[in-house]
This record gives structure tokens, sequence and C-alpha cells, in this order.
């Protein structure tokens, strides 16, 4: 049934082929820029780490890469740097087990490049059927272009992630539920946020019941598999270390405890009054920007797109912020898929549309620059 819809979608729908071609170009780009910054930059002045002997693929091996390898390889364990790899979910790395008689880097690589194509056809299609084809194709644009949305092609488990949130999206509109919940459990066991699919599913499923308590029907239970995923892992985590919640022991090496969401900025702010570098001044100031930015995008979705969309949008901006830091944000923003059909339908109004035309410039500029850095795991900026 997939392989059909996808036949006839390439087929019949030129905005489809131009928005598979935007992100492949994309993809290309990314790739290019990541082969050039690895074969000119020298290796003296990066702190690139050597995770495969395959020089192409190891510059899409660094940081979080190697906790996902060495679980795919090892399990989880708390040999790895900073006290375990427990604070990684366990889909992705399952999945590199699974398919790493082609080699673990190479089942990581293709994995995650696979799963972001899956991603762009059916949030072109979600999109597409909710809000008609310029809409979809401007929301593929502006993913595609994201300065983050190279992770999409890192061994991360960003493109999972992001496939099966949409996914789960869309066979609920279909009202196909078990499809649904299913892929959400899925989510919940790549990353804890998958959990709260539960939120909007669950308000989806309760509308397609006109919110009627005597017609909700046994039905609703499946609701309960999304939740599950992460109750999974929690659990598997008791049965190897003796502490089901040693995930967030793990975070909290990196920085990461539950806080009030303004405690971040708190952070963001006093680091970028008394930064350490001059890199680290520029990086929370764009994480600060990029997090308020994004929290307006969240808001103003209730305005432009169904609740669904704002409600797992705003509970998604809420997870990350309530980390005690804003670091990471814009990799945390890269799945938060109604940004991108906030932005596109926004860009109807000409003003909008230029203003984002001027910001998609400089975040051009920035997915560069950015991936250039993550292969290299390189910091460019002198000490203050």
């Amino acid at each position: 049934m997939i392989r059909r819809i996808k036949i006839n979608a390439w087929r019949q729908d030129a905005d489809f082929r131009k928005s598979f071609y935007i992100f492949s170009l994309s993809k290309i780009i990314i790739l290019v820029i990541g082969i050039l910054a690895t074969l000119l930059i020298p290796a003296a002045v990066t702190h690139r780490q050597i995770v495969t002997e395959n020089w192409f693929l190891n510059a899409w091996a660094q940081y979080d890469a190697r906790a996902y390898l060495d679980i795919a390889q090892n399990g989880y364990n708390a040999q790895f740097p900073g006290g375990g790899n427990y604070a990684w979910y366990p889909l992705y790395p399952l999945l590199i087990k699974i398919f790493s008689f082609i080699g673990y880097d190479l089942s990581a690589f293709l994995i995650s490049n696979i799963a972001s194509f899956i991603a762009i056809f059916y949030l072109f299609r979600l999109v597409k059927e909710e809000f008609g084809n310029k809409i979809a194709k401007k929301t593929i644009l502006y993913l595609s272009f994201f300065p983050t949305v190279y992770f999409l092609t890192a061994m991360y488990a960003e493109s999972m992630l992001l496939m099966l949130t949409v996914m789960s999206f869309y066979y609920a509109k279909k009202d196909k539920w078990i499809h649904a919940c299913v892929l959400g459990m899925f989510a919940s066991m790549t990353r804890i946020q998958g959990a709260f699919l539960f939120f909007p599913i669950a308000y989806m499923y309760c509308r397609s019941r006109n919110f009627n308590l005597m017609s909700i029907g046994k039905r609703s239970l499946s609701l309960l598999l999304i939740p599950l995923g992460a109750l999974i892992v929690m659990l598997y985590h008791y049965a190897v270390t003796g502490n089901a919640f040693i995930q967030f022991s793990t975070q909290a090496a990196y920085g990461r405890v539950l806080a009030a969401p303004w405690k971040s900025f708190e952070t963001a702010i006093l680091n970028i009054i008394s930064p350490t570098s001059t890199e680290y001044l520029l990086y929370n100031a764009f994480n600060l920007v990029m997090a308020l930015g994004f929290i307006f995008l969240a808001v103003y979705s209730f305005r432009l797109l169904k609740k669904e969309y704002g409600i797992y949008f705003l509970i998604s901006m809420l997870v990350p912020i309530s980390s005690m830091t804003l670091l990471s944000i814009s990799r945390h923003d890269l799945v938060m898929f109604p940004a991108f059909i906030v932005m596109a339908k926004m860009a109807e109004k000409k003003k909008y549309g230029i203003a984002l035309g001027v910001i998609y410039v400089v975040f051009f500029a920035l997915l560069l620059f950015f991936t250039a850095r993550h292969v290299n795991e390189w910091f460019l900026f002198s000490v203050v």
C-alpha cells in the first residue's frame, strides 16, 4: 500500500517531486560540506574523534552518534564517557544492531538518511491534505535549509523521531488509531519527547468522537501504547542497572536537570553576560534567539493550525527548555515539524515571506558553518 501511494505521488504530483529534489539538494550540499570540511581542515586544529576507520562515515559519527554506536555494539554500559550511555534511547541503536552485518557505521548512516526521506514524504502528504500543495512545498523548503538539518544526515535519532512523529499524525488523521499509536510507541522508544505524542493523538481521537465520553470506546486504550514505549525503556534500564531512572542521572552529568522553563533562559543570559569564549557567547545567543523564536511559533500555531499541532508543538518546546539549559535547542527544534508549517502559512503574506527569505539567507550560511563544525567537533573562535 505504501509503495503504491509513493509511486502514484511521484508520478502525479509535480510539487512532491520538487520538494523531493529540494530536500535532496540540501542533503547533497550537506554531504559536500562534510567532505570538504573533513579533507581541508587540518586534524590538528579539530576535536574530531576517530569513531570509524571510514573517513567519510566518521564525519557523521561525531558527538552523540558515538553513544548510539556504542549502545548498538556494547549495549547499555557505564564505561561510556560521562558516566554511561543510558541517556540515549534504544530504538535507533537496536536498528543499527539489526543491520550491522553491513557495518555498524554504514547501518547507522543509512538508517538515518532513509528515515529522513520517509519523513519528508509523509510530511508532504500530511501538509498537502491539510493545507494544499503550496504550503506543503514551502514546509519542506523551510525544513530542508534549517541551520541544524544536517542532523537528519548524521548518525543521530532525529530522522527516526521526525519520521515516526509525522507518520503518527498522518495515520491519526486517517482514523487509523492502532497505526498511529504503535508509531507513537516507537517514537517514545526513540526519545522521551515521543511519549508526549499521547496528548495530541488523544486530542484527535476524542475530537473524532465529538468529545463525547459515552462514545470514546475501548479503542481509546490503544492510546496507552504511546507512553508504553518510554515505560519499556525505563523497565529495560531497571533490568540492566537496577535503576529505572538512570537516564535522568546520566543527563544530569551533562548539565540537564528538571527545572522551571525560565531557568534555562536565565542560564543562557548569564552565559552571554559572562562568556568563557567568543564562541560560547555567540552559541548561547543563537540558542536564546532560537528558543524565543520557536516559542513564538508554538503560540502562533494555535491561530494558524489545528489545535493538535499546537499541543504537540508547545509540549515539545517545554520538554527541552525545562532542562536548565538551552544547549542543543536548535537540534530539538528540528523535529518540531509544525514550526515549518507555521512558517509556510506565514509566508502567504508578502511581508512575512520577505522576512523569512532574509532569515533563511542567514540560516543557509549558518547551515554551512554548523555542518563544517559538526563533522570536526571544531571550535572556531578564540578564547576571550
